[in-house]
């Protein structure tokens, strides 16, 4: 394992961001895992850092094919103060280069040289931030078959088709450098659930298989894609009782919650409009009247999917209740 450091400054602020390579005994492919882009989402930061503990005890070098990247937190400066941005920008909307400060612009062309010119798949972890937790899915473009090729060496068991808005490290990645790139969004509200973890890491560990990187058996499955996507909000302040877990499958008329009223110890029950699935929920004991505590998400099988670029385009009820990347 070898540590090395990427050096520079957003505005009075030094920065150094850490890159671990674990390089192995024999060539192959490049994988780079990134966490951390935004500052106030902890899931990659928490998995990679336990990536990298894991791969240590593990002697991973030792049968590794080709070399992995770790970068457990791009934004160091955001992560100091737990903020989304760093300093003032967004750095998941800043690689396209008009976008970009002087400042901006030495610290990306520093990660340029040292690390995204020399991989062949990227997956960048993500999470709700200080919303809602989210049950797993990876997010990506459907019309590159790279990136499709990726998701299928994550194994993914839900995926959400779209068009990356220019500026995010995925639309630059793939324009400049074609490479392939899947977000994974898991958890949220600074919290690193066990469970989302193990995810991830057996999702880590599938890729370095399918790839010949590292041996072992690829189990290969196929996801379901999400699709339209509702939130259920609190008529009333009260005491939060899920009756559903995060991830959970649902169907139309299931009671999904219930929220009672201190005073009077009335219930207010709420039910699922939709079959579908729980995409994310409020990690609260308390619901406030008008609040988005629940969000619900549909989903079908990738080999229903007919026109997956008219899908990703037009795809607007899953927008109905925005998660910010």
């Amino acid at each position: 394992m070898d540590i090395t450091y990427i050096q520079s400054q957003i505005g009075l602020q030094k920065i150094s961001i850490p890159i671990v390579k674990f390089k192995g005994s024999k060539p192959g492919k490049t994988l780079c895992l990134t966490g951390g882009v935004h500052g106030n989402e902890v899931f990659g930061m928490v998995f990679l850092n336990e990536f990298i503990e894991y791969a240590k005890l593990l002697s991973l070098e030792t049968n590794l094919a080709g070399e992995i990247i770790v970068i457990p937190v791009l934004n160091t400066l955001g992560a100091r103060f737990l903020e989304r941005n760093c300093g003032d920008n967004d750095l998941n909307r800043s690689f396209k280069v008009k976008n970009q400060s002087p400042e901006l612009r030495d610290l990306f062309s520093k990660l340029e040289k040292q690390v995204f010119s020399k991989v062949d798949y990227l997956i960048d972890f993500h999470d709700s931030g200080k919303q809602v937790m989210l049950m797993p899915h990876a997010r990506l473009d459907a019309q590159n078959s790279k990136a499709m090729d990726l998701l299928k060496a994550y194994g993914a068991d839900f995926a959400y088709f779209r068009k990356p808005m220019s500026g995010m490290l995925s639309d630059f990645l793939n324009k400049k450098y074609n490479i392939p790139v899947i977000t994974v969004e898991s958890g949220g509200k600074q919290v690193a659930n066990r469970e989302h973890l193990d995810t991830a890491l057996n999702g880590v560990m599938q890729t370095l298989r399918y790839y010949k990187m590292y041996p072992g058996v690829c189990h290969l499955k196929k996801p379901d894609v999400l699709q339209s996507r509702v939130a259920v909000k609190s008529r009333v302040t009260g005491i939060l009782k899920f009756h559903v877990a995060l991830g959970a499958s649902i169907k139309k008329g299931q009671l999904l919650a219930s929220v009672i009223n201190p005073r009077t110890l009335k219930q207010t029950q709420f039910h699922s409009i939709m079959d579908g699935w729980v995409l994310g929920r409020l990690e609260s004991s308390m619901a406030v009247k008008g609040e988005k505590f629940m969000h619900l998400v549909g989903a079908k099988p990738l080999e229903e999917s007919l026109d997956l670029e008219k899908e990703a385009l037009s795809n607007k009820k899953f927008e109905l209740v925005k998660i910010k990347m």
